[in-house]
């Protein structure tokens, strides 16, 4: 467990440890968190607010061999 993964935390340091980090990981947290943290990896804004991240969704991002990220999939709760 991590302790800066708190609803109002700073999204940065996740993020710059993501990109460095090069492998699979699932990360299990809050919103608004999760919400900026998604818009940062996609379009280095984490108040762009690109994705409808609702309480209960999946959302998994693919980091391709262009250094891009891009939205794989989303699983909402009406899906489950």
């Amino acid at each position: 467990m991590r302790p800066d993964l708190a609803p109002e935390d700073d999204v940065l340091p996740v993020a710059r440890e993501i990109q460095r980090g090069g492998k699979d990981l699932m990360i299990v947290g809050h919103l608004p968190f999760l919400d900026c943290l998604a818009s940062q990896l996609l379009v280095k804004d984490a108040e762009a607010e690109l994705i409808e991240f609702r309480k209960g969704a999946v959302v998994c991002l693919d980091y391709g061999d262009d250094r891009a990220w891009r939205l794989a999939w989303m699983i909402t709760p009406e899906i489950l």
